[in-house]
């Protein structure tokens, strides 16, 4: 039988209140096969083809050492001569599904293994001996940085059991605007049916679903002290999880019993058990955090004991992953007892910083720069709400219901009129034109860095962002924090003395006044510098205190700005 038979045989396809909706039969290649028929073109234009060349660029782009070519060259070729094929050879087991889509849909095995396998390997690069001190750093720019939630019992308007989920990955643009819903229908003994939603050309269910025991499944990255070459991919353990998993303890189970890469955690909920747990992970132990009084909450910080072993946080790292986990509660619980999915999906938008009370554009809030898609599971009913905006953050658009258990039941000629609800609505005024805007800013420094002139792009649209939306005294930090790497002093120092205007948090205040000092003291105004460096004794932060100590006891030097780290999720730098 011809590929393009087989397909028709084990496979549908619906465009969907403006997202793809596809059903795929058969064994985990054949439904990836299926998949790469229906969504070629989709697939060769998405998270594939955008993935793959992530870490090269992560590395080209890197502070120190990582600046002169030869040392790029050698552990870009590390990474894809050795890192990259021996990964596939610990994991070729699992690998049939993308050498079936990588076929039909006429890509590169090399390339889709890359983007299989790039947080993983983000995290394993890093963090070897060979490469630690060379790479220390690296893992600092386009982290990851997701949102999950679950309620249940007098939370909810009904009692029943609700699952919300922001995806934040730093692969803006190709990801948010395929977005694809995948009603799978294994053939593998003993395997659940699930529904993954995902974006069009990931081979795996394991990031974001529901499984036809009503188990929900949120991923989430983490970056720690701990790797191992012996591991397996986190996006495999998953799938595991999903297709196989009938309770809580049944999930459980599965992740002890197999080694990971690196760090991360799984959200999974279960309205049978009536309850939620955060599994959290390291290549070698397993710690399980459940719902407390019919709530969880989780980022990408740990809250067990492995929170020792995490590493590589910057201060607004930390404080944007916590503060989200305490905006997301403090919003849940203004509605305690009359939350729906719908009350739900607006928690996914919100801009709203929980210390300051500004809606913003970055920083400490639910909805960021990377959210690429926004879910909520309502799994006692089999519903699932989607975000359909195809530019991030997906929260602050529409969002489609699927009825999981019905959607299929349409004639394939008829019409199925999709239901739609809103998300966030903004109250300030020019906040979308602004998110807009510094999302572009986000793409040129993340996504288009291989173009020359990719920085100086940068701060033309975070200047573009300031005159759309001038409230938002973290992206006038931000856009401080560009200049002053891009050499640009005395407009850095214009940029940080405005962010005095706006209300800020207190932890980015003191990042403003770091670059503030340094911007004096370019400018031969040691004691202004001083009296600012002077701040740190109010500092927790180690390595901003370090900083301001450092300020403190020596004159700052232009030539000190290629260690700089840059994250425009953050309004803060991971290396001062």
């Amino acid at each position: 039988m011809v590929p393009e038979e087989r397909h028709e045989r084990v496979a549908d396809y619906r465009f969907h209140g403006g997202i793809h909706v596809i059903r795929v039969r058969g064994s985990a290649d054949e439904r990836a096969r299926a998949h790469a028929h229906l969504l070629k073109k989709e697939v060769r234009d998405g998270v594939l083809s955008a993935l793959h060349s992530k870490n090269e660029w992560l590395i080209r782009r890197g502070p120190g050492l990582l600046r002169h070519g030869v040392v790029q060259d050698s552990i870009v070729w590390f990474y894809k001569k050795f890192l990259i094929p021996y990964l596939v050879h610990r994991n070729s087991a699992d690998l049939a599904p993308i050498r079936a889509m990588a076929k039909i849909a006429g890509l590169s095995e090399s390339r889709c293994f890359e983007s299989l396998f790039q947080p993983d390997a983000l995290m394993l690069i890093s963090r070897l001996s060979m490469m630690r001190f060379l790479l220390k750093d690296l893992p600092a720019g386009g982290l990851p940085a997701c949102t999950s939630a679950v309620t249940c019992g007098n939370w909810t308007s009904d009692g029943r059991l609700l699952a919300c989920r922001n995806l934040d990955y730093p692969v803006v643009g190709p990801w948010e605007k395929h977005t694809t819903v995948i009603f799978n229908e294994p053939s593998e003994s003993g395997a659940l049916p699930h529904v993954a939603v995902s974006s069009a050309g990931v081979p795996v269910a394991g990031l974001t679903a529901m499984n036809a025991e009503g188990l929900t499944l949120a991923t989430h990255a983490h970056f720690g002290r701990e790797v191992s070459i012996r591991g397996r991919a986190i996006v495999n353990i998953a799938d595991d999880v999903i297709s196989r998993a009938k309770s809580l303890s049944h999930a459980v189970d599965i992740c002890r019993k197999q080694r990971r890469i690196g760090n991360w955690s799984f959200v999974i909920a279960s309205p049978k058990d009536k309850d939620a747990v955060a599994i959290e992970m390291s290549p070698s132990r397993t710690e399980v955090r459940h719902a407390a009084d019919g709530f969880l909450a989780h980022t990408n910080y740990f809250q067990t004991d492995l929170q020792k072993s995490e590493a590589l946080l910057s201060g607004a790292y930390c404080d944007d992953l916590v503060s989200r986990i305490c905006a997301v509660r403090d919003l849940l619980s203004r509605d305690r007892g009359r939350i729906d999915a719908v009350r739900m999906a607006r928690v996914l938008g919100d801009h709203r910083d929980p210390e300051t009370g500004d809606e913003r554009i970055l920083g400490n809030i639910p909805s960021v720069v990377t959210t690429v898609q926004s879910v909520v599971f309502e799994p006692e009913t089999r519903r699932i709400l989607v975000s359909t905006r195809n530019e991030s953050p997906t929260g602050i658009g529409s969002f489609v219901e699927i009825d999981t258990d019905g959607f299929w039941r349409t004639e394939a000629g008829a019409t199925l009129e999709p239901r739609m609800f809103s998300g966030y609505q903004p109250v300030s005024r020019g906040l979308i034109q602004g998110v807009r805007s510094y999302r572009r800013a986000y793409r040129a420094w993340h996504m288009e860095n291989d173009e020359p002139e990719y920085r100086e792009k940068t701060l033309q649209f975070l200047r573009e962002t300031l005159e759309l939306y001038p409230s938002d005294g973290h992206v006038w930090v931000q856009a401080g924090i560009v200049a002053f790497v891009l050499h640009r002093f005395s407009e850095a120092q214009h940029y940080f003395e405005t962010s005095r205007e706006w209300n800020i948090s207190r932890h980015v205040g003191f990042v403003r006044d770091l670059y503030l000092a340094r911007s004096l003291d370019l400018a031969g105004r040691r004691e202004e510098a001083l009296s600012l460096y002077a701040r740190y004794e109010r500092v927790t932060e180690p390595k901003l205190r370090n900083a301001m100590l450092k300020g403190l006891r020596k004159r700052y030097h232009s030539r000190e700005t290629s260690r700089i780290i840059v994250d425009l999720q953050f309004a803060d730098t991971f290396h001062y």
